[in-house]
């Protein structure tokens, strides 16, 4: 009986792998076995997956968000120069600032342009050696008193920073006449190297005649500013 069972398991056995090899052949799998392929190959992409979430999970650290307290955010407020009785000074309207109570005073710049004018001249040692620029020296004063002085290598015409005290202008914003007063003065300035102030002329001319005149409007967007930076005390 059992040699019969066996023979009948084998033979069954032989059945199965010729329809199996007929079919591969014919590239006509069954339906069933098209699915458990599929199924096997998705196990095996599964699987893939989640061996590497499990090597990279302890690299990847959570980042825990902690509330913290507001932080206001500085307000610039620019002031634009105006005109002043003396030469070389010029006039700071405070009252335009449109300061409210509650925004305090944190820093003051006084930004100024200098101009650098190109020259042309043949190719000296010399002139090899101003490539390097010119240390200028630039003093605001208020009422003949120092506020500030700058010392900077010029090289390029552009826009420079001059931080101003805090103490003197928070003295202005208090008073009812809120008008600052600042005279500047660079030494070592020449032809080349000049310090852009504030102009009365209509126009800028030049020495040469068939170069235009500059107009005012271009001129004035050199001249000196001021921005208060402001902070709000609510919270």
């Amino acid at each position: 009986m059992a040699r019969i069972i066996s023979y009948f398991f084998l033979g069954y056995t032989m059945v199965m792998l010729l329809v199996y090899s007929d079919c591969k052949e014919k590239n006509t799998f069954p339906r069933n076995l098209q699915d458990i392929k599929k199924f096997i190959e998705l196990e095996k992409i599964k699987r893939k997956i989640k061996t590497n979430i499990r090597q990279f999970r302890g690299n990847i650290t959570m980042t825990e968000v902690v509330p913290t307290e507001y932080q206001p955010i500085a307000r610039p407020v620019l002031i634009f120069s105006e005109h002043a009785d003396s030469q070389d000074c010029m006039l700071f309207p405070l009252t335009k600032t449109n300061v409210t109570a509650e925004e305090v005073l944190v820093q003051v710049d006084l930004w100024v342009y200098i101009k650098v004018k190109k020259m042309k001249r043949k190719e000296t040692n010399r002139n090899k050696r101003k490539r390097n620029g010119r240390r200028l020296k630039i003093v605001a004063t208020s009422k003949g008193q120092n506020l500030s002085i700058l010392s900077v290598r010029v090289r390029k015409s552009k826009w420079h920073k001059i931080q101003l005290p805090l103490s003197l202008i928070q003295k202005i914003l208090v008073n009812p006449d809120k008008n600052l007063i600042l005279c500047l003065t660079c030494s070592r300035c020449n032809k080349r190297y000049t310090l852009v102030l504030m102009s009365k002329e209509a126009t800028v001319g030049t020495n040469s005649k068939n170069r235009p005149k500059r107009k005012l409007s271009d001129q004035k967007s050199l001249w000196p500013f001021i921005v208060l930076h402001m902070k709000s005390q609510m919270f």
